[in-house]
C-alpha cells in the first residue's frame, strides 16, 4: 500500500472517533512492524479482508483505553463488559468499513468480515504480511491500527 493510501485511515480514525467517542485523536508517525508482532495492549480487534486486498487490520489498545472509550460510547460505566467490548468492536468495524470504501473507489473492491475480539495479556499476532502501523493517541492512551494487505493482483504486500 502506499503510504498516501493509509490517509484512507487518517480521514476515517478522524471521522469515526470524532463522531462516535465525541474525540478526535492525535496520529503519530507511521511505522513498519513485522509479521510477528506484539499488540499494544492488552486489548485488541481484528477485521478480516478479502477480495482485491487480502489480510487484516488490527486495533489494539490497554484494557483501560478500551474502558474509556466504552464508556463514551455506551454511556454507562460497566467496565470493560460483553457491551463496553462490543461497542470498541462496532468502533473498529466502521473505521475499517469506511476507510475499505475509499480503497475501493480505487478500484481495491474487498470486503470486511465481522470483528472478533481478543482480550488478554502479551497478545502475540501473526500477520500474512508486514504491517503498516498507524499510532494515535486519546489523550494519555495509545492506540495502534495495524494493517496487514496484500493486493491478490500483485501478489505482493500492500502494506
Amino acid at each position: 500500500m502506499k503510504v498516501e493510501q493509509l490517509n484512507y485511515f487518517n480521514e476515517s480514525i478522524t471521522k469515526i472517533f470524532g463522531e462516535m467517542v465525541g474525540e478526535k485523536p492525535t496520529i503519530g508517525r507511521y511505522y513498519l512492524k513485522n509479521r510477528l508482532f506484539r499488540t499494544t495492549g492488552e486489548f485488541a480487534v481484528v477485521i478480516g479482508v478479502t477480495g482485491r486486498l487480502n489480510g487484516q487490520v488490527v486495533m489494539s489498545m490497554s484494557n483501560a483505553c478500551a474502558e474509556s472509550i466504552a464508556v463514551k460510547m455506551v454511556g454507562e460505566n460497566n467496565g470493560l463488559d460483553e457491551l463496553g467490548k462490543s461497542a470498541v468492536a462496532e468502533l473498529t468495524d466502521i473505521l475499517v468499513s469506511n476507510a475499505m470504501t475509499g480503497l475501493s473507489e480505487e478500484g481495491f473492491m474487498s470486503e470486511i468480515t465481522p470483528p472478533y475480539v481478543i482480550d488478554g495479556s502479551e497478545l502475540s499476532l501473526l500477520n500474512c504480511s508486514k504491517s503498516l502501523v498507524v499510532p494515535m493517541f486519546l489523550g494519555e492512551h495509545r492506540i495502534e491500527i495495524c494493517v496487514s494487505l496484500r493486493d491478490s493482483e500483485e501478489k505482493r504486500d500492500v502494506a
